[in-house]
């Protein structure tokens, strides 16, 4: 007896001395992945558009070697190959094939080769402008001016921190300015920039990305009658809207910033009051591409008409409903201020 429990004794302290596994690298990083998703920085996560810095760095590093380069053999179109690695950097990351409807890789290509034109092709003609203004020489070096929205939305630690006047004039003239003509040309192509165009988030409650004039008499025969608007960069096909009797409300905030609370409480209180009066009635809310600020509104919503408090519930159906949803919008500080509303009026009534 006296070996048995000296035996036990020793095989209990060596159980105690080993070590536990090491974790693998996914592993250990996958705390500090999922902090930066629902932090909303851009290192993760459905907006995850782009390349981490040391990405950016290097496709930085490589466009400016190629403008010295090319630059005295091919002046006219220098600008374009300078750019070349941007359209790796970016749309291969950005630009995704619509899975809903088995789009070709023709139309894939097609997507990101329109992109990327419209992208260099706007900061050409930005950067004559600025050059002109102060007198300077075009230089294809100017191309790197492709690269300041991506630097200024990887500068900040979340996307609850506000651009300032620099990086919020990048992101209008470099950054929703060619999306936008890229989308609109791709839709007259019959392919969609981001899709899917829509998704059904309840019986009465429509997430999608942009809507062009094209797309209204669809929208209609889904029974839409009222738009919530996110985008501040596309006032959206009111003419076509008011043909359909569709009625359209803009709350304009700044794509890849978390949307404020003033805006997302108006906007549940237009869906509240629009459902009552419009018994029939279904709404449409959407963003660029219906992934982050159009998920924001949705889920404000969910909590301010419909008393959600379990908003990262909600937010995993939700993107059930719609891959493309951005989860982190659940953890927005004006989300949870949102929420201990909803917890503070229950208690009082």
């Amino acid at each position: 007896r006296t070996r048995s429990r000296s035996r036990s004794r020793s095989r209990s302290r060596s159980q105690s001395r080993i070590k536990p596994p090491k974790r693998s690298v996914a592993a250990r990083t996958s705390k500090y992945a999922s902090r930066n998703i629902s932090g909303g920085n851009i290192s993760g996560g459905q907006t995850a558009f782009f390349s981490p810095f040391r990405q950016l760095l290097a496709a930085v590093a490589v466009t400016l070697l190629s403008s010295f380069l090319v630059e005295s053999y091919l002046p006219p179109i220098t600008f374009y190959f300078a750019s070349t690695p941007f359209f790796f950097a970016l749309t291969s990351k950005m630009i995704k094939a619509d899975a809903s409807s088995s789009e070709s890789s023709a139309a894939l290509l097609y997507k990101r080769l329109v992109t990327s034109l419209c992208w260099t092709l706007n900061a050409s003609l930005q950067m004559r402008l600025v050059s002109s203004c102060l007198g300077l020489v075009f230089r294809p070096q100017f191309s790197l001016a492709c690269y300041s929205p991506l630097y200024f939305m990887l500068s900040r630690p979340s996307r609850e921190v506000r651009y300032g006047p620099l990086g919020r004039l990048s992101m209008h003239a470099m950054y929703d300015a060619p999306l936008l003509v890229a989308g609109y040309l791709c839709r007259l192509s019959g392919v969609r920039l981001f899709p899917p165009f829509f998704s059904v988030m309840s019986p009465r409650i429509l997430q999608g990305s942009l809507p062009y004039p094209q797309d209204v008499p669809l929208m209609s025969s889904l029974g839409v009658t009222l738009v919530v608007n996110m985008t501040l960069e596309y006032p959206g096909p009111l003419s076509s809207y008011a043909r359909h009797g569709i009625e359209q409300l803009r709350l304009p905030c700044v794509d890849t910033e978390a949307v404020s609370a003033s805006a997302l409480r108006a906007g549940a209180a237009a869906i509240s009051e629009h459902l009552r009066r419009r018994p029939s009635g279904k709404v449409f809310v959407h963003c660029k591409g219906g992934i982050a600020r159009a998920s924001t509104m949705t889920l404000a919503h969910y909590v301010l008409n419909e008393g959600e408090v379990d908003v990262e519930g909600r937010a995993r159906a939700m993107k059930e409903r719609r891959h493309v949803v951005f989860e982190g919008v659940a953890e927005l500080k004006v989300i949870k201020e949102l929420v201990e509303e909803v917890k503070k009026r229950r208690k009082v009534v």
